[in-house]
């Protein structure tokens, strides 16, 4: 039993010995640098990571329909803006947020109203602006150039035979170039439509097939004196154009008054 102990003894103390020899060996057996970190393809987790995105979609272009389709409202409605009725405040803040209006700008003018200009926003609009014009903090006229056309048959399909009719030539057009404008009163509308036709003796005209508007003047509803009186600024024009006035049946030629 002696014997054994001893050998275990020894053992242990051979193994204690190589163990300091290994602790206690000249700095020029230990390893200064440690060995190099292998490259791997992974993408360290402060790197940002590239995550692919679809283009937006441009805005759905808009157009108005709305003289013949009556939404959102009739006339004298447009838009939710009446004549007579909205504030400038609020013409301003549908100028600023509406989807039909590419651009605007504010004109005063010498007689102390406001006009607003502005073109439409959809790819086709024309190049004349619309326009609305502002007296005493009031909306007073809304003139477009409808951006969806209409033609004269359309019309009268949807308002029936206006209450009176204008026949004249455009400022600075020939007596070959007449247009007509028709009077709904109680609608406050005022259409001027184009591509009429003189007959063989010259002392009337015709609408045809390809009439249709050319400009559509929203006004303040009432009876003709006052849908005229909106329409014009200067009391001569007034007098002119109510002394030029037709009834008419939506059907026959119309005779021409001079002025």
């Amino acid at each position: 039993m002696a014997h054994r102990n001893t050998k275990g003894i020894i053992g242990i103390w051979l193994c204690a010995v190589a163990l300091l020899g290994v602790s206690c060996a000249p700095a020029d057996y230990l390893e200064v640098n440690p060995p190099p970190l292998r490259s791997i393809n992974r993408t360290p987790a402060w790197e940002p990571v590239a995550i692919p995105t679809r283009a937006p979609s441009p805005a759905p272009r808009v157009f108005d329909d709305s003289l013949l389709s009556g939404h959102p409202c009739a006339p004298p409605c447009w838009q939710g803006l009446t004549p007579g009725i909205t504030a400038e405040t609020e013409v301003h803040a549908f100028l600023d947020n509406s989807p039909y209006v590419a651009d605007w700008q504010r004109e005063k003018q010498l007689n102390g109203s406001v006009e607003y200009k502005w073109h439409w926003a959809s790819p086709n609009h024309a190049q004349n602006p619309n326009v609305m014009q502002v007296r005493d903090a009031l909306l007073a006229r809304i003139t477009l150039t409808p951006d969806t056309p209409a033609t004269l048959a359309q019309v009268l399909a949807t308002f029936g035979a206006p209450a009176q009719v204008d026949i004249h030539t455009p400022a600075g057009a020939d007596a070959l170039e007449w247009t007509l404008d028709a009077y709904y009163p109680e609608r406050g509308l005022r259409l001027t439509l184009t591509a009429l036709v003189h007959t063989d003796d010259g002392d009337q005209i015709c609408p045809v097939e390809e009439t249709y508007v050319q400009t559509a003047t929203y006004l303040p509803a009432g009876d003709i004196d006052t849908l005229i009186a909106a329409a014009y600024d200067v009391l001569v024009e007034r007098d002119m154009v109510l002394g030029r006035l037709h009834t008419w049946d939506g059907e026959s030629c119309l005779a021409i008054k001079e002025d």
